[in-house]
Order: C-alpha cells, then structure tokens, then sequence
C-alpha cells in the first residue's frame, strides 16, 4: 500500500469546510511542539539566504526583482525543500532521521514527491514576482491621465481571478503527500473556501510579521535615511522571519487541508 491508498481517502460528502481559528492555533501549537527539529533543519535555509540577499545587494544594490529572484533561486530550491519537510512531518510524522532508507522503492518515490514540490514552489514564486512586477507598472501610471475602460475591467478581472485562485496555493503542499489533485478541485468550489485561506493566512502571518516590524524600527534610526548597513542588518533579520511565516503559514494550510479533506484537525 502505498501512502496515496493509505493516508487519502475520498473526502466526505457533502464537500464542507475547514475552521480558520483551529488551523491557526494547530499551527502554532504545532511549531511550538516541533520548534527544534525545525530550528535544525531550517538553520541550512536560513544562511543561505542571508548570504544571498547581502551579497546580491553588495554587488547589484540596483537589480530588479527579477534579477534578485534568479539570484536566490538556491534559497528558493532549499525552501521548497524544508515545505517539504514540514508537510510530511505534519502528515506522516516523518524526520530526516526515520526514514527507511533501506526501502529503496519508498526512497524513490519519495525523492520524485520532493522534486515536484520543489519545482511548484519555483513556479508559484515566480509567479508572485511576475504579480509584482505588474504591480509595480500599474502604480507608475499617471492618476491624472484617464485610464481606458477596458483597461478598468481588467484588472478587475486580474483581482477577481487572484482571489479565486488563491485555493491553488496549497498544491505544493498537496503535491508533498501525492494528493490528488482532482479530488481537492472537487472539494475546494467557491470564493469562499480562498477567503478562508487568506484568512487562514492573513492570522498565521500577523504575529511574527508585527514582531518583525518591532525588530526593524529598532535597527533603523530614520527610515529615510538608511544606511546600508542597516539596510543589510534588516535583510539578515528578514531571512528566518521569512522562514518563520512560511513554516506557520504552510502548517495553518496544511491542517486545514486534513479538516476539510476528512483528516483530524487536531495535532
């Protein structure tokens, strides 16, 4: 049997869905419980992309986001590496540690499960740097000049769209366990269910990005005047944040996956 027939079953009937306070506090209990283990296997993330971000900066202070994203994308692969992880630990109790690495064919199988969550990790980054750039664009345009109206409805279609697709932010989360993907289409219809992930979200990031807004005014004396070396003390500051929120958020998500998808919510 293998983990596909034995830890995804076909949801419950009618599709329902999950509650955004327990997945949060399942997460942060969780993180508390596994705080070492994850301190360990996130310390390789971490220095990575500190040393990415500062020397990116020391040589090219002027580079786009796309050229800092190509910059990073070792940080990014070890990143989807440590999503990974952290889904398996959250679904299978698996550690770097237990695993039977005698099971060759579980070792395979295993491996081609961490290269396609590492891939869609890339590609969903890249697809947030590609909504920035267009961001960025539409907030260079000149509020005096009269926008034409079918420039208006698309990005009102583009706004709708994003939060109708939020819902496939988890298929790297799903895809570390080998869910079926149209199984969870299935059960994941409507506006509502992405409202609940943003909002699953929006409570998982507040605590650790409040934290690091204190941290930040701390180290910057005045914000329009910053020194490069502050500016590189706030991206080594950034690194394990970034870590930090994407741990909670990925677990928020990945509990409320297991309520809506007919698991135990509770850790």
């Amino acid at each position: 049997m293998n983990e596909q027939d034995k830890y995804t079953s076909i949801p419950p009937t009618p599709p329902h869905f999950f509650s955004v306070v327990q997945a949060t506090r399942n997460a942060f209990l969780f993180i508390i419980a596994e705080r070492r283990y994850l301190a360990r296997i996130s310390a390789p993330v971490i220095f990575l992309q500190i040393a990415l971000s500062i020397s990116h900066f020391m040589i090219n202070p002027d580079a786009s986001i796309f050229e800092q994203f190509l910059w990073e994308m070792p940080a990014t692969v070890f990143m989807g590496w440590f999503t990974f992880s952290l889904v398996r630990l959250i679904i299978f109790g698996e550690k770097l540690y237990n695993l039977p690495v005698s099971d060759v064919r579980f070792m395979q199988y295993r491996a081609h499960l961490m290269k396609i969550t590492i891939l869609l990790s890339i590609l969903f980054k890249a697809a947030l740097i590609v909504l920035a750039g267009i961001s960025t664009a539409a907030s260079n345009i000149n509020p005096k000049e009269v926008m034409p109206p079918h420039f208006i409805f698309m990005g009102f279609a583009l706004i709708v769209f994003i939060f109708w697709a939020m819902r496939f932010i988890t298929i790297p989360l799903l895809a570390a366990v080998d869910y079926p993907l149209i199984t969870f289409i299935k059960q994941a219809k409507g506006f509502a269910f992405s409202l609940r992930i943003i909002g699953v979200m929006i409570m998982c990031t507040f605590p650790a990005f409040f934290l690091l807004q204190l941290f930040v005014t701390a180290i910057i004396s005045d914000p329009e005047n910053i020194t490069d070396i502050e500016f590189m003390f706030v991206l080594a500051l950034h690194s394990p944040f970034a870590v930090i929120i994407s741990a909670i958020v990925n677990s928020g998500l990945v509990f409320a996956l297991k309520e809506m998808l007919g698991q135990s919510d509770t850790v």
